[in-house]
C-alpha cells in the first residue's frame, strides 16, 4: 500500500512536457481588459518585447492619457505560454487567458448562429465576448448578450464571430460552443417555467456564494450549472408564488395545461350569486362587539381615559358594539383614537382604559387573548384535518379543496415540490378570479 501511494504522488506531481515559446517579437495578438466597464473585451496589438512570463503589447490605435505615445502594457502569461509546459487539457472549452493570438478567420453561416452559442462581438475598436439571445436565425441583426457586463446589444451580424479558444500548449484552436448556463435553463423551461427573466436568472446566480466554485462564465461543467441554477431557480419560484409576481397569462397557459391532464369543470357564479351575496348584512365583529355578546361587558357601560402617568382621568366615554363614544362629541372612536383622542400616547390603549366597575380594560381583554388563543388552536386543527380533501357544497356539484403553500426545504421530493406549487397556484388564481365575479367593484366615497 505505501509503495502505491508513493507511485501516485510521483504521477500526481509529474509535470508536463514543455512545448515551444510562443507570442514572440513581432506577433499580432489580442489582449483581455481587466477593467471594469471593459470586462469581456479583447484589444488587439503587437508584441514589442519579450521576458520570462511576460509580453510587452502596444495596443492598436490607442494612445496615452496624456496624448504623447502609443499606449503600451506589459501583459503577465502562463507557462504554457512560455514553453514551459503543454498546459491543462482538461479545461480547453472554458479557459481563457490575459493575451492570445489573433483568431483565424472563420466564414460564419447565419443559421450557424444559434440562441445561446457564444460569439465575439466587434464594437468600440475592440472584440466583446458574448452569447447569441435572440432565436432570429435568418435575421441579418442578432441580440447578443455579455454575461460579464450583464448588458446585451443588437448588431449586424457582420461584426460577429464564433468564438473559438486558444489552447496554448498545443497551439489550437477550440470553438466555445453553447453557453452551458442556458442550456441548462432551457431544461428547466421546457420541464416547467421561469418566474423571472433569464438575465434576472443570471444576475441572482451571479450573487451566490458558490458561484467561485464556477469561476469564470464560460465554464463547461454542465453539473455545476445545475446546482446553482436549480437553487436560484427555487429561490425565485418560491418568491414569485409568495408574492403573485407571475404573470396572469403563465397562469392561464397553466391551467390550460392543468385541465388538458385532468378534465375539469370550473363553474362561474352568475349574476344572481352576486344578488344574493349583496342582501346578506355587513355586521364587522370587533373586540368591543365580542365581549358584550360574551356579556363580559354591557352595553353603554362607562369607561374613563387615564393620563399616561396614572394620574386623574382625561376623559369619559361609553362602550358600543363598534367603539368607544366620547362624550364631547357625537362619534364613535377605536380604543386606539379614544386614547390619542385626548391627547394621551396610544402604545397599549388597553392599559389606559378603566371600567367603572374598577377594572382595568387590558384585564378585560387578556380574556379575550386566551379565548382567541384556544380558539385559532381550533380552527388549526380542523384545517389540516379539511386540507387536500374535497368537500361538497350540497348544490349543483360543487366542491371545494382548502390548499396551502408547500415548503420546499421541507419537502422530500423537490420535482414534486414544483409541480404542486405551480398547480396549488393555478386553482389559487382560478379561484381567487371567481371570487372577483361575485362582488361589484367599488370606490369608497
Amino acid at each position: 500500500m505505501s509503495s502505491g501511494f508513493q507511485d501516485a504522488r510521483k504521477r500526481k506531481c509529474k509535470k508536463t512536457p514543455p512545448s515551444r515559446r510562443k507570442l514572440l517579437v513581432g506577433s499580432r495578438v489580442e489582449v483581455r481588459s481587466l477593467e471594469d466597464g471593459l470586462l469581456g473585451s479583447w484589444y488587439s496589438g503587437s508584441v514589442i518585447a519579450s521576458g520570462t512570463r511576460m509580453r510587452q503589447v502596444r495596443d492598436d490605435g490607442y494612445v496615452d492619457e496624456d496624448g504623447s505615445g502609443e499606449l503600451e502594457e506589459r501583459v503577465h502569461v502562463s507557462r504554457a505560454v512560455d514553453g514551459l509546459d503543454s498546459g491543462n487539457p482538461s479545461n480547453r472549452s472554458s479557459y481563457r487567458g490575459r493575451i492570445r493570438l489573433v483568431p483565424p478567420s472563420l466564414a460564419i453561416n447565419p443559421e450557424e448562429l444559434l440562441y445561446g452559442l457564444c460569439v465575439d462581438v466587434y464594437y468600440e475598436d475592440a472584440w466583446w465576448e458574448g452569447v447569441i439571445f435572440d432565436c432570429c436565425e435568418d435575421a441579418k441583426e442578432r441580440t447578443v448578450f455579455f454575461p460579464d457586463l450583464g448588458d446585451e446589444l443588437g448588431t449586424d451580424i457582420c461584426n460577429i464571430r464564433i468564438t473559438i479558444n486558444w489552447i496554448e500548449g498545443d497551439d489550437i484552436w477550440v470553438r466555445r460552443g453553447l453557453w452551458s448556463f442556458l442550456k441548462v435553463i432551457q431544461e428547466y423551461e421546457r420541464q416547467f417555467f421561469l418566474p423571472v427573466s433569464v438575465k434576472q436568472m443570471w444576475y441572482d446566480l451571479r450573487q451566490k456564494e458558490g458561484f467561485w466554485k464556477i469561476k469564470v462564465w464560460m465554464c463547461s461543467d454542465e453539473i455545476l450549472w445545475e446546482k446553482m441554477v436549480f437553487k436560484t431557480f427555487l429561490e425565485n419560484l418560491t418568491i414569485a408564488l409568495s408574492s403573485d409576481m407571475l404573470p396572469f397569462d403563465l397562469v392561464r397557459q397553466l391551467a390550460r395545461e392543468e385541465s388538458a391532464e385532468r378534465p375539469t369543470c370550473v363553474l362561474r357564479p352568475s349574476k344572481k350569486v352576486q344578488k344574493t351575496l349583496g342582501c346578506f348584512p355587513y355586521n364587522p365583529k370587533t373586540v368591543l362587539s365580542w365581549l358584550i355578546d360574551k356579556d363580559i361587558l354591557l352595553p353603554r357601560a362607562k369607561v374613563h381615559c387615564r393620563g399616561d402617568s396614572g394620574g386623574s382621568n382625561l376623559a369619559e366615554g361609553r362602550i358600543h358594539r363598534e367603539g368607544v363614544g366620547c362624550n364631547c362629541y357625537n362619534t364613535l372612536l377605536t380604543l386606539d383614537g379614544f386614547v390619542s383622542h385626548f391627547g394621551g400616547t396610544n402604545h397599549c390603549p388597553a392599559a389606559k382604559i378603566r371600567l367603572e366597575d374598577g377594572r382595568m380594560f387590558q384585564m378585560v381583554t387578556g380574556i379575550v387573548h386566551h379565548v382567541v388563543v384556544e380558539f385559532v388552536a381550533k380552527i388549526h386543527v380542523g384545517l389540516l384535518e379539511l386540507e387536500g380533501k374535497q368537500i361538497s357544497l350540497g348544490t349543483d356539484n360543487l366542491t371545494f379543496t382548502l390548499l396551502k403553500p408547500v415548503d420546499y426545504e421541507r419537502h422530500d421530493d423537490l420535482d414534486l415540490w414544483m409541480i404542486s406549487a405551480a398547480e396549488n397556484y393555478v386553482k389559487l388564481n382560478i379561484a381567487l378570479d371567481v371570487m372577483h365575479e361575485c362582488f361589484e367593484p367599488v370606490k369608497d366615497p
